[in-house]
This record gives structure tokens, sequence and C-alpha cells, in this order.
């Protein structure tokens, strides 16, 4: 799910419109960052800045990404988990900034992708996530910690259009990120420090041209993420699919619905 070219490219069309240039780097392990011992236990992904053509590391924001499968009429249906505790954790990781991600789906079963409902997106014939959507927001923002930045997604099919179609993608931003305001302190700063190092590492065994790398799902080795192979050059496993960042650059902007 982490690794769907729609979601990573909606998502970094909207970071890059606020903060530029980016680097990313999909669910690395928090030992291959350093460690520090707490949740989350990777990163979803973590973004930082391109300068001059150089991966640059004057901050890092964080992402904690959590899937809410709604019910076939598009009602609240079930999450895991809401992940204000590791969005939390992220900033005590060291990174500057946090954001916490809802992906709203519709179940995966026959029953949903023959549901034919209202205009809205889902599965083939398109479902209203509103209330799903509705619902991890009002029980989200209410309690997500100070600074700690919310997204809310929908993702599916549009309802009634070609089945071949790969997508929609509806993004919601509700809170934008702030830097914490302990960022001063001691304990901060020695944690901020650890993941730059490791970071530092990390990307310095990369060409200055890669934009993506991600952990390997199957060897769990470090690697670039480049268009034109979907292999680990480390295990030579294929992956289902890999981050884009050129589809951002496909993603439309809707305009405000007429009232």
């Amino acid at each position: 799910m982490l690794a769907h070219r729609w979601i990573f490219g909606g998502l970094f069309a909207v970071l890059r419109d606020t903060y530029g240039d980016l680097w990313t780097a999909v669910e690395l392990h928090e030992k291959q960052l350093g460690g520090w011992g707490h949740r989350p236990g990777d990163l979803d992904f973590l973004f930082g800045p391109m300068r001059d053509g150089e991966h640059r590391f004057d901050f890092l924001l964080g992402v904690e990404m959590k899937v809410r499968r709604a019910t076939v009429d598009g009602g609240p249906g079930r999450i895991s988990e809401f992940g204000r505790t590791q969005a939390e954790g992220i900033v005590r990781a060291g990174c500057d900034y946090s954001l916490l991600l809802h992906l709203v789906v519709g179940p995966q079963s026959l029953e949903f992708a023959e549901h034919q409902s209202a205009s809205g997106i889902g599965t083939l014939f398109g479902t209203r996530f509103d209330r799903a959507r509705g619902a991890s927001m009002k029980l989200t923002c209410s309690s997500l910690p100070p600074g700690i930045g919310y997204l809310a997604v929908e993702w599916g099919h549009p309802a009634a259009n070609d089945p071949l179609v790969q997508g929609v993608l509806k993004l919601f931003p509700i809170i934008k990120p702030l830097r914490p305001c302990h960022e001063r302190s001691e304990h901060w700063r020695r944690a901020n420090s650890r993941i730059r190092s490791a970071l530092e590492v990390i990307w310095g065994t990369q060409d200055n041209a890669v934009r993506v790398i991600r952990r390997c799902p199957r060897c769990h080795s470090i690697v670039a993420v480049v268009e034109s192979s979907s292999k680990c050059v480390a295990c030579d496993k294929s992956w289902i699919e890999q981050p884009i960042i050129p589809i951002a650059n496909s993603i439309r902007k809707l305009e405000p619905e007429q009232t």
C-alpha cells in the first residue's frame, strides 16, 4: 500500500508545493536511522530538502500513515489505530516536522465492487467516503498533539467511470505541521543529530540524481528507486510497484465546487 505510485505522488505533490524540491525515503526502520527505541518502529515516509542538486538535511519531515476501511455504504468502518502516538514519536525521534496521514479506502470485497451508489470515489462504481473521512477527522483533530500536521486522503475509482482508470485521489490538508516547541531541548538536539548523521551516511552512498530510496520489503536493504526498474539491486527481487515522483506532475487540482 505504501509504495503505490498514486498515493506517493499525491502526497509528494502537496508537500512539494509547501517545502520545495524534496528527497524521499520510504519505510526505513528506526535502527537504520540511528535507533530511538520507541514508536514508530519505522518511518512510512521521510522527506528532506534538495538544494543545488544535493541531498540536504536542513529539515526533516516524517509521515505516519494509517488506513481506514469504509463500509460498503461508505460508513466509518474500521481503522487499526489512529497513529497519534507514532506521529508524536516522529518528533521525539529528531524530525523537525511530523505529519499524520489517514487514508480512507473501501473494503476489499466482491460486494463492494458491485455496489452502485451515489457519486463519489470508491471501488469501480464509487461510494462516498465523507462519513468515514469525517469520523477520522473528528476523533483525530481534537486530540492531536500540538504541532503535529494532519492530512486526510480518500482513494478509489471514480463513480460510474471506466474500470480501467487507475484511480482518483482526494486530499484534505487539515493541519499544517509546525516545528516542535521543544526542539531546543537537549534530548531533541541529540535525537536530531543522530538521525541526520545516519541519513548523511545513507545518502552518501547514492548518486545525487537519486531522489527516492526505500527499504526493500524482501531483503530489507536500503536501495534507490528508479523509474526504469522495479527490482531491488541488492536481492534482484521484483516489487509489486514502486513510488514514482513524476506521477506527482500529473496530479490535477480540482476547482472548488460551485454552489
